[in-house]
């Protein structure tokens, strides 16, 4: 960090909204402690069960009158969102319901969240204050969890901390979120939940089921709480891409065009898409899980608790591809035909000669986490001692097997682009002019069979104790202490691939009696065949010229060739010299940390004014082992690097009560951010047959940042909230990845070139971000008869980044907006949520900048509506009806402005009818 400007940040002065808004189905629970670890024998710590006294939640205003009276009461900077009831959260999965909170911004998966961060920074997520873990997977951190795999039904509260206190787990920038489940001693009596749904995506042919089961009883004269909840649901999306998925690339057309994008000093250059490709996506997600918590309290002074979790998310993807214009070079396209638009941008040509390809994927991806624990907790008089163990594993295979076909003639393809938010033209033909065919099996022939498997399985020990002393000294009113210690292993490795379908000795591929190439229609290869599958086919709703329908590689539901070794023995992918398509990737990092805190909470009053503040410091090591593989042509060199660091971390929160229901809060902090997994791999992986390489960085810093937080909060009624405030944080060592041409020792493209677009992570200077919220609920009470039913949340966050290199900052939004609109009264419950964020930098397949030039990817704007509306018949019996994605809101990429389209993706609506059933 630069001393001048730390010497800036003496003051922040930014108003703060605290985001008390939430999902419409969700509202602020109980009183939430400085540290995150629910604690069951202090029910006030607890928001997930209801003790004598709390407000019973039994519908939005309840739970809007329960966010306001815990909000006064918080002393740090967070948001608690609780379910109303057990199965009331109609989204996928828990991120989805956290979208609607006040700076939290989620990724997505064909339309599913998957992952989140805070203010447009990472954070981490524990379950009842313990880690979770993640696993490496495009767009989201694997410091995280994959929210995929967490069904909302599971939790019945979640804490999002914005400001960290001594006692908090550090590791990031953003803030920490912490996922709460029911603790059977904390509920009233014997709960039973039942709850199904059919849901129904847009092109769906049959509805998917959705289930959750919740138990929970007491015995012991209620020192003895068991509970236990499942989740089982099953989705069946379909997903329409166009995308130019190698991006777009600087291409020299030896004529004057005013553009000079590699700065040679000749302006004869342009920006052309590498590749054109139709794609539509069908997937089968199965989603189910356990929770369960065994809570033993034989008195006041002592509990002892063991809870765990396992959840499965499996996606088993089908992937049907058309794709050309991959020899797209200076002298293929025809004179004349070129269309260049003010940002030099190759927006429209005719080339000759091109290859076409189509093709169809089998690609199961499967993920599995773990956690049990055991938690005991002990007061007397005054002093809590609390320690905490557990074990938690994750896990993901990924497979993907694939045989593409290639025409066996070439190619004249015309494209043009008509814009970000539409598929452009792209019109194929033959030499002789006529349409070019792409449905019949005999003028295709095989290109290319691939089998390849990532697998990547992640370990964590962790124990911990804390300790806290209640005071009557003065302003002290509390210390506390503790300790954390972990030991995590990460192991990943990436299986050979084979690409062996121009070889000549493969009978699956040519006769070898004559040496004909086999086209697929001829066995074994027409054992895969079949025609286009989907109706009227890609972008059914869209007009415009473009393949809509082509053969693909159909892999049946179920079908046992497939994830097995039957694909490889039937197209013989690994026999008679195939060519290894990329060479094998492995990596084990070992990160091992040992934390320490010491916190005193003070408070006071200065005049009038009651003051609150807890002001502490933590002190934490890093120490990495990371071994992994370097391969360059036939040579394999095993390397192992080492990194330690230490870090100091200060934290103080002040609260001042100005007036009943006016508090102004000020938090200050130093956090750190530890490199992403997959950035701290030894080892570099080569792909000869695309040019591209990609390596790690064990040596990377960590980010570490200064933050600053303000808010101000008028609680205007018993469910009202009325909050602005700001934020400023100051980063050190943010990571970047650079993408540049460069030749790799040893290695040779198949090809024969030397020249490989190379990524790698390296510490790329600080930044600055800085922002602010604003927010608002409030239910409509005062108004006469049916019209007091209404209520309204919304909130609203700018976040503005500024990096001493001048690249974006990945997944960082400058403007995001929520409005959710209810109505609730005499048993009718609806809500509408329109969730809205500003477009956002992507890293990704094709790199995050082009060819090294600086120019990077964007996600452009987009919004998403959801509503529910259901019936309470009484207390047992609710009926719903809910629907996802109503606008049918288009995802698009682009490389650096938008007429530069890189990925065009429609998800489908989706709905779901159901009942809920209590007993």
């Amino acid at each position: 960090m630069k001393p001048q400007r730390v010497r800036r940040l003496s003051v922040s002065v930014c108003l703060f909204a605290l985001s008390a808004v939430a999902a419409p189905q969700l509202a602020f629970a109980q009183e939430v402690s400085a540290d995150p670890q629910p604690s069951p024998a202090d029910p006030t710590q607890d928001p997930g069960g209801a003790v004598p006294g709390d407000i019973v939640v039994t519908g939005i205003r309840q739970s809007l009158a329960s966010s306001v009276a815990r909000k006064r009461e918080a002393s740090q900077i967070l948001d608690v969102i609780t379910a109303e009831d057990i199965g009331k959260l109609p989204d996928d999965n828990i991120a989805e319901s956290m979208q609607r909170v006040t700076g939290v911004q989620i990724t997505r998966d064909r339309g599913e969240g998957f992952g989140i961060n805070i203010r447009g920074l990472s954070s981490q997520t524990s379950i009842n204050g313990r880690l979770g873990l993640g696993t490496r997977t495009e767009g989201v951190s694997a410091r995280d969890v994959d929210f995929r795999n967490l069904a909302a039904e599971f939790f019945q509260a979640v804490e999002v901390f914005k400001t960290p206190v001594a006692s908090n787990i550090e590791g990031s920038l953003g803030g920490y979120v912490n996922l709460v489940t029911r603790k059977p001693l904390d509920l009233k009596e014997r709960t039973i939940s039942v709850a199904g749904e059919l849901l129904l995506n847009e092109y769906a042919e049959r509805a998917d089921p959705r289930a959750s089961l919740f138990f929970a009883d007491q015995f012991a004269d209620g020192t003895l709480g068991v509970s236990v909840a499942a989740n089982f649901s099953q989705r069946r999306p379909r997903t329409d891409f166009f995308q130019s998925l190698g991006g777009w690339q600087r291409l020299n057309v030896n004529r004057q065009t005013g553009f000079d994008f590699n700065a040679d000093g000749v302006t004869t250059d342009v920006l052309r898409p590498v590749d054109l490709r139709f794609r539509t996506s069908n997937d089968t997600r199965t989603r189910y899980g356990v929770d369960g918590t065994v809570q033993w309290r034989p008195s006041s002074e002592l509990e002892l608790r063991i809870d765990g979790n396992y959840s499965r998310f499996e996606n088993v993807i089908r992937n049907h591809f058309f794709q050309t214009l991959f020899t797209n070079n200076a002298t293929a396209f025809v004179p004349g035909s070129l269309q260049i638009d003010e940002n030099g941008s190759l927006l429209g040509a005719t080339y000759n000669n091109q290859a076409v390809r189509v093709d169809g994927r089998y690609e199961p991806d499967v993920n599995e986490t773990y956690l049990i624990g055991g938690n005991a907790r002990w007061l007397n008089d005054r002093l809590t001692v609390e320690v905490d163990g557990n074990y938690s594993y994750a896990d993901r295979s990924f497979t993907s097997q694939f045989f593409r076909f290639q025409g066996a003639t070439n190619a004249t393809v015309s494209y043009r682009f008509r814009g970000n938010d539409v598929p452009p033209e792209v019109v194929l033909t033959n030499p002789n002019g006529t349409p070019y065919d792409l449905t019949t099996p005999s003028l295709f022939v095989s290109d290319l069979t691939l089998d390849r498997v990532f697998d990547q399985d992640t370990s964590e020990y962790v124990g911990k104790v804390d300790v806290g002393y209640d005071l009557d000294a003065g302003i002290f009113r509390r210390i506390a202490g503790g300790a954390r210690l972990t030991r995590r292993d990460i192991r990943y490795r990436v299986l050979q691939a084979a690409n062996v379908a121009t070889n000549a000795r493969n009978p699956a591929f040519f006769d070898q009696a004559t040496g004909r190439r086999r086209t697929v229609a001829e066995e074994p290869l027409s054992t895969f065949l079949a025609p286009f599958p989907f109706g009227d086919g890609v972008f059914a709703n869209f007009g415009g010229n473009f393949p809509r329908s082509w053969l693909v590689a159909d892999y049946d539901e179920g079908d046992p060739r497939f994830g097995s070794s039957q694909f490889i023995d039937l197209l013989n992918t690994r026999d008679f010299g195939g060519r290894v398509n990329s060479n094998p990737e492995q990596s084990d990092i070992k990160e091992d940390t040992d934390a320490a805190y010491a916190l005193a909470e003070l408070e006071g009053a200065i005049g009038s004014v009651a003051v609150q503040s807890n002001i502490g410091v933590r002190y934490v090591r890093t120490r990495l082992d990371s071994s992994g593989l370097v391969t360059a042509g036939t040579t394999v060199t095993p390397i192992t690097v080492e990194n330690d660091y230490e870090d100091w971390l200060p934290a103080v929160n002040l609260q001042f009560r100005l007036t009943p229901d006016v508090v102004l809060r000020f938090a200050g902090a130093k956090v750190i951010e530890r490199p992403d997994i997959g950035q701290l791999s030894a080892g570099a992986v080569i792909n000869q047959s695309s040019g591209t390489a990609t390596t790690g960085n064990p040596q990377l810093n960590p980010f570490r940042a200064d933050q600053y937080d303000v808010s101000l909060e008028w609680y205007t009624s018993r469910t009202g909230l009325l909050s602005i405030a700001g934020f400023y944080k100051d980063v050190a060592n943010f990571v970047s990845l650079q993408t540049s041409v460069g030749q790799i020792p040893g290695a040779v493209r198949f090809d024969g070139g030397t020249d490989f677009l190379i990524t790698r992570p390296f510490n790329a200077g600080g930044a600055t971000i800085k922002g602010f919220e604003v927010g608002v609920q409030q239910g409509f009470d005062f108004l006469p008869g049916f019209l007091g039913g209404f209520g309204v949340i919304a909130n609203y966050t700018f976040s503005d980044a500024d990096t001493d290199s001048g690249t974006p900052i990945f997944r960082l939004s400058r403007h995001q907006y929520n409005i959710v609109g209810f109505y609730e009264r005499d048993g009718l419950s609806a809500r509408a949520a329109y969730n809205w964020r500003s477009r956002y930098a992507l890293t990704g397949e094709g790199g995050n900048s082009v060819q090294g030039i600086g120019l990077f990817e964007y996600i452009a704007a987009n919004g998403f509506l959801d509503a529910s509306i259901s019936y309470e018949f009484n207390r047992n019996l609710t009926l719903v009806l809910e629907g996802a994605n109503l606008l049918n809101t288009k995802e698009i990429r682009y490389t650096d402005v938008s007429s530069r389209l890189r990925d065009l993706q429609i998800n489908e609506r989706r709905y779901a009818l159901g009942v809920r059933v209590r007993f």
